[in-house]
């Protein structure tokens, strides 16, 4: 397959492909368009399958009268002139043969599944309902790229004085005799960054014998992709909001959502349809509109859709060109305490 990824829209644009038989010396021209059906199908798959004269396609394949603009690998039988394909190529196009099938599978024994190879024009022309066509998944939330981490090396201090200058500066001066400083010293490499901070002290008229005051020195490492950040050193553990945070020393490895901002840790709502033709989809959370777009023919499932906290009741609307609408009522109930699945 030339393209995995799964196209909702239209694709205008044409594509053609050519095909090369495995052995040219057997191949026959076929002729357009050549029309298959599930109805006269065999359950046995061995004798059909001959993977050294059978005819390798590459198709354009249309779904439902819907050009996906994904092409994909096919085979001809030259004794049977029956037409299979590997699970593989099948779930890149959106087809979820049954688990009892193949390897490879004849399209013929896919229920619900019915299609025509047009030769001339190497498409292949699928219509498929019920479960045989995976469901087209739909985030309510723009996916975002994630930015490549830029590393170096650096040194970072930040500090704070804090000075004594005396208890009457009009009348007597400056007469500092006691200062404090807080630290906070970063070293940025590759790997990731050192921290420690401290304190420093002087007591006197001439600040002498300063005393230094360690508090943490700890080793951090993330992982934006993963979500995970590994902590070495000084650490404090984490806990409920009824529970007392403990220091220790030693190695922490941790989920941290605060390495993506635009990820939601919170359960969202969803919704599963199906559209018999394109059609539009529209969600209003108490009469708020959240989130609108637009649905191919067949099964989808809308996640992520964004709701307020507490209890709520959400309205999905699927439209067609028609002006024919499903509208659907779910009550929900929000809390930012619960984590998604995942």
């Amino acid at each position: 397959m030339k393209n995995r990824s799964r196209v909702i829209a239209v694709v205008t644009t044409s594509l053609c492909a050519t095909y090369a038989p495995v052995n040219t010396s057997s191949a026959q021209p076929t002729e357009a368009p050549v029309p298959f059906s599930t109805s006269s199908a065999s359950t046995e798959t061995s004798p059909d399958y001959d993977p050294d004269t059978d005819e390798a396609l590459f198709l354009l394949v249309s779904i439902n009268g819907r050009e996906i603009g994904l092409i994909a690998e096919f085979a001809l039988s030259q004794q049977s002139q029956r037409m299979s394909a590997q699970r593989d190529e099948l779930e890149g196009i959106g087809i979820d043969a049954p688990r009892n099938l193949g390897p490879p599978i004849f399209l013929d024994q896919i229920p619900g599944f019915d299609f025509v190879y047009e030769a001339a024009s190497q498409t292949l022309l699928i219509t498929v309902q019920g479960p045989a066509q995976i469901p087209v998944e739909i985030s309510a939330i723009p996916q975002k790229n994630i930015p490549e981490t830029q590393t170096g090396y650096g040194l970072v201090l930040n500090y704070r004085v804090t000075a004594n200058l005396g208890n009457d500066i009009l009348s007597d001066g400056f007469q500092a005799n006691e200062a404090f400083a807080s630290l906070d010293l970063r070293a940025h490499t590759p790997l990731g960054v050192l921290t420690s901070t401290g304190a420093l002290s002087f007591q006197g008229d001439d600040f002498g014998s300063p005393e230094l005051t360690r508090y943490d020195t700890y080793f951090t490492a993330s992982t934006p992709d993963r979500l995970m950040t590994m902590t070495v050193g000084d650490i404090t553990s984490s806990g409920m909001a009824w529970t007392r945070p403990v220091r220790l020393g030693g190695i922490q490895i941790r989920r941290d959502f605060s390495l993506r901002d635009d990820m939601v840790a919170s359960p969202l709502l969803s919704y599963s349809g199906t559209a018999a033709v394109p059609s539009s989809i529209e969600v209003y959370i108490d009469n708020v509109r959240a989130y609108s777009g637009a649905v191919g023919p067949g099964p989808f499932n809308l996640s992520d859709v964004p709701m307020i906290s507490g209890d709520g009741e959400a309205v999905f609307t699927l439209r067609d060109a028609g002006g024919n609408e499903r509208v659907t009522k779910v009550p929900f109930f929000a809390t930012q305490n619960l984590l998604s699945k995942g």
